[in-house]
Protein backbone atom coordinates (compact mmCIF):
# COMPACT_ATOMS: atom_id res chain seq x y z
CA UNK A 1 0.00 0.00 0.00
CA UNK A 2 2.56 2.86 1.16
CA UNK A 3 4.23 2.06 -2.32
CA UNK A 4 1.22 2.68 -4.51
CA UNK A 5 0.59 5.68 -2.50
CA UNK A 6 3.69 7.24 -3.05
CA UNK A 7 3.01 6.43 -6.77
CA UNK A 8 -0.16 7.97 -6.56
CA UNK A 9 1.63 11.16 -4.65
CA UNK A 10 -0.70 10.92 -1.57
CA UNK A 11 1.92 9.01 1.00
CA UNK A 12 2.27 12.23 2.72
CA UNK A 13 -1.46 12.00 4.21
CA UNK A 14 -1.29 8.76 5.57
CA UNK A 15 -0.86 7.81 9.46
CA UNK A 16 0.81 4.83 10.45
CA UNK A 17 -0.29 3.70 13.92
CA UNK A 18 2.03 1.67 15.71
CA UNK A 19 0.58 -1.19 17.84
CA UNK A 20 1.50 -3.37 20.64
CA UNK A 21 2.31 -7.15 19.65
CA UNK A 22 -0.35 -8.50 22.04
CA UNK A 23 -2.76 -7.37 19.00
CA UNK A 24 -1.23 -10.67 17.34
CA UNK A 25 -3.08 -12.46 19.85
CA UNK A 26 -6.96 -10.87 19.27
CA UNK A 27 -8.99 -12.63 17.65
CA UNK A 28 -9.43 -12.28 14.01
CA UNK A 29 -6.44 -10.49 13.55
CA UNK A 30 -3.71 -11.73 11.04
CA UNK A 31 -0.65 -10.37 9.53
CA UNK A 32 1.08 -11.29 6.13
CA UNK A 33 4.66 -11.86 5.35
CA UNK A 34 3.99 -8.99 2.51
CA UNK A 35 1.47 -6.90 0.63
CA UNK A 36 -1.35 -9.07 1.18
CA UNK A 37 -2.90 -7.91 -2.19
CA UNK A 38 -0.41 -10.15 -3.91
CA UNK A 39 -1.68 -13.58 -5.02
CA UNK A 40 -0.82 -14.03 -8.34
CA UNK A 41 -4.23 -12.81 -9.71
CA UNK A 42 -3.89 -11.03 -13.37
CA UNK A 43 -4.99 -12.71 -16.19
CA UNK A 44 -8.59 -11.54 -16.12
CA UNK A 45 -8.69 -8.86 -13.70
CA UNK A 46 -12.04 -10.42 -11.83
CA UNK A 47 -10.37 -13.63 -10.17
CA UNK A 48 -11.07 -13.89 -6.26
CA UNK A 49 -8.53 -16.07 -4.11
CA UNK A 50 -9.85 -17.52 -0.76
CA UNK A 51 -7.31 -17.80 1.65
CA UNK A 52 -7.04 -19.63 4.78
CA UNK A 53 -4.26 -18.53 6.87
CA UNK A 54 -1.60 -20.70 8.56
CA UNK A 55 -2.42 -21.69 12.26
CA UNK A 56 -1.04 -23.89 14.52
CA UNK A 57 -3.43 -27.17 13.73
CA UNK A 58 -2.64 -26.34 9.74
CA UNK A 59 1.08 -24.76 9.37
CA UNK A 60 0.73 -23.61 6.02
CA UNK A 61 -1.26 -20.80 4.38
CA UNK A 62 -3.93 -22.12 1.40
CA UNK A 63 -5.93 -20.67 -1.37
CA UNK A 64 -8.64 -21.42 -3.45
CA UNK A 65 -8.49 -19.24 -6.49
CA UNK A 66 -11.81 -18.76 -8.98
CA UNK A 67 -12.00 -19.23 -11.65
CA UNK A 68 -8.82 -22.22 -12.02
CA UNK A 69 -5.04 -20.18 -10.80
CA UNK A 70 -3.34 -18.59 -9.66
CA UNK A 71 -2.63 -16.19 -13.28
CA UNK A 72 -0.15 -13.75 -11.88
CA UNK A 73 3.06 -13.31 -13.07
CA UNK A 74 4.96 -12.33 -10.58
CA UNK A 75 7.20 -15.08 -8.98
CA UNK A 76 5.92 -14.34 -5.06
CA UNK A 77 2.88 -14.15 -3.23
CA UNK A 78 2.41 -13.09 0.32
CA UNK A 79 1.85 -15.60 2.95
CA UNK A 80 -1.10 -14.99 5.79
CA UNK A 81 -0.75 -16.36 9.50
CA UNK A 82 -2.94 -16.39 12.11
CA UNK A 83 -0.60 -17.27 14.67
CA UNK A 84 2.24 -15.57 16.72
CA UNK A 85 4.16 -18.82 16.22
CA UNK A 86 5.13 -17.78 12.56
CA UNK A 87 6.55 -14.67 13.31
CA UNK A 88 9.70 -16.56 12.40
CA UNK A 89 8.84 -16.86 9.20
CA UNK A 90 8.75 -13.12 7.73
CA UNK A 91 11.69 -11.41 6.35
CA UNK A 92 12.53 -9.31 9.46
CA UNK A 93 15.64 -8.30 7.67
CA UNK A 94 14.13 -6.87 4.34
CA UNK A 95 11.44 -5.52 6.43
CA UNK A 96 13.82 -3.32 8.31
CA UNK A 97 16.40 -2.64 5.77
CA UNK A 98 19.33 -3.94 7.18
CA UNK A 99 19.74 -6.44 4.57
CA UNK A 100 19.65 -6.06 0.69
CA UNK A 101 16.71 -7.43 -1.29
CA UNK A 102 17.91 -6.96 -5.41
CA UNK A 103 14.50 -7.63 -6.45
CA UNK A 104 12.55 -4.53 -6.20
CA UNK A 105 9.45 -6.20 -6.94
CA UNK A 106 10.13 -8.34 -4.00
CA UNK A 107 11.13 -5.34 -2.05
CA UNK A 108 8.24 -3.72 -2.16
CA UNK A 109 6.10 -7.03 -1.28
CA UNK A 110 8.15 -7.96 1.79
CA UNK A 111 8.80 -4.03 2.81
CA UNK A 112 4.64 -3.90 2.85
CA UNK A 113 4.09 -7.04 5.44
CA UNK A 114 0.99 -6.17 7.47
CA UNK A 115 -0.94 -6.55 10.16
CA UNK A 116 -4.75 -7.04 9.32
CA UNK A 117 -6.88 -6.30 11.93
CA UNK A 118 -10.77 -6.82 11.78
CA UNK A 119 -13.66 -4.66 12.85
CA UNK A 120 -12.05 -2.01 14.82
CA UNK A 121 -8.68 -1.04 16.61
CA UNK A 122 -8.64 -0.38 20.08
CA UNK A 123 -7.45 2.94 21.15
CA UNK A 124 -5.20 1.34 24.19
CA UNK A 125 -3.27 -0.72 21.82
CA UNK A 126 -2.06 2.65 19.81
CA UNK A 127 2.08 2.33 21.03
CA UNK A 128 2.84 5.42 18.55
CA UNK A 129 2.05 7.49 15.51
CA UNK A 130 4.05 7.86 12.79
CA UNK A 131 4.11 10.14 9.70
CA UNK A 132 5.88 11.35 6.87
CA UNK A 133 6.19 14.91 7.65
CA UNK A 134 6.45 17.38 10.19
CA UNK A 135 3.22 19.60 8.81
CA UNK A 136 1.23 16.04 9.12
CA UNK A 137 2.71 15.31 12.47
CA UNK A 138 1.56 18.75 13.66
CA UNK A 139 -2.04 18.42 11.46
CA UNK A 140 -2.60 15.22 13.75
CA UNK A 141 -1.64 16.05 16.66
CA UNK A 142 -3.91 19.23 16.60
CA UNK A 143 -6.46 16.99 15.33
CA UNK A 144 -5.78 14.64 18.54
CA UNK A 145 -6.60 17.55 21.02
CA UNK A 146 -9.13 18.69 19.44
CA UNK A 147 -10.94 15.28 19.64
CA UNK A 148 -9.56 15.04 23.37
CA UNK A 149 -7.70 11.84 22.81
CA UNK A 150 -4.50 13.73 24.49
CA UNK A 151 -2.75 11.83 26.90
CA UNK A 152 -5.12 8.58 25.75
CA UNK A 153 -2.93 8.07 22.51
CA UNK A 154 0.73 9.30 21.80
CA UNK A 155 1.64 12.11 19.85
CA UNK A 156 2.08 11.70 16.23
CA UNK A 157 6.09 11.92 15.31
CA UNK A 158 7.71 12.32 12.12
CA UNK A 159 9.41 9.34 11.23
CA UNK A 160 10.09 9.64 6.86
CA UNK A 161 12.06 6.39 7.69
CA UNK A 162 9.01 4.14 7.74
CA UNK A 163 8.06 5.27 4.26
CA UNK A 164 9.14 4.24 0.63
CA UNK A 165 11.20 6.43 -0.52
Amino acid sequence: MLKNKYDEGVQDSIVILEASRSILRNQGVLFTDGNATLQQLSKFGSEKVYIAPATITQPSCRRVYHPDGPWGTNKNHSEFYADVAFLGQLNWDGINRSRYIEDVNEYTRVRSAEVLVPDKFPLGRIQAISVRTQSMAQAVNNLIVKSGLEGRIPPAAYKPNLFFY
